[in-house]
């Protein structure tokens, strides 16, 4: 589904507000913003978010490695690798800063063992001695929607989450079955989206567990 047809979904529901086209835009757009920075569950974000792995590389002597500016968070159970001066690519532990500057802050700079995040820029413990090649997998914001023929994740796996919301939005209050079906659209989605996403690293350990049998 792309924005044109989304905004349809909205007016159609509304009554055929064709006056509501441009608000509806604005709502959707504001309703994508919201769900990336404020989802229910930070530690369970939409799956279809997920990135391809980003690059970078440290800095010598500098423990910050910036994140990704399209950062929302990191992957369960994955997110930065560094590769050592063998070619091996390396998971990085994950932990708190404060834990962590307790245990590497003193060591001399070497290869990275572990990292934190500060909300800007990944920590690295202990400091890189060299460059090394660094990848993220992450989740992501997703394309804007700038177009009316903008099909992005979004709409594409769980339209009714924004249509739901921007639809709440445009009653402007008013209690009757519009709002009703936005609001249940919206929660319908949502929890789908929530389950999809809890499910998806357990199908991946199962097909492994299969291959073992």
């Amino acid at each position: 589904m792309n924005r044109d047809a989304a905004v349809a979904e909205i007016q159609l529901i509304m009554g055929f507000r064709s006056d509501l086209a441009t608000s509806a835009v604005t709502a959707l757009q504001n309703a994508q913003s919201h769900f990336e920075q404020n989802w229910q569950d930070p530690t369970n974000l939409p799956w279809f978010l997920i990135t391809e792995r980003a690059t970078s590389s440290t800095v010598i002597y500098e423990e910050r490695l910036a994140r990704p500016s399209d950062w929302l968070g990191d992957v369960e159970e994955d997110g930065l690798w560094l590769t050592n001066s063998d070619g091996d690519e390396v998971l990085l532990e994950k932990g708190d800063i404060d834990d962590l500057r307790a245990i590497y802050g003193n060591d001399d700079p070497t290869f990275p063992i572990a990292y934190g995040f500060d909300g800007l820029y990944y920590r690295l413990f202990p400091a890189p001695n060299a460059s090394y090649p660094a990848r993220m997998l992450y989740y992501a914001t997703d394309a804007a929607l700038a177009l009316g023929s903008t099909e992005n994740a979004w709409l594409k796996y769980a339209p009714n989450v924004l249509i739901g919301y921007a639809g709440i939005t445009l009653c402007s209050g008013a209690k009757d079955g519009r709002l009703q079906i936005f609001q249940q659209r919206m929660l319908d989605a949502v929890a789908a989206v929530n389950a999809k996403s809890l499910a998806i690293p357990y199908v991946g350990k199962q097909s492994t567990m299969g291959e073992d049998q």
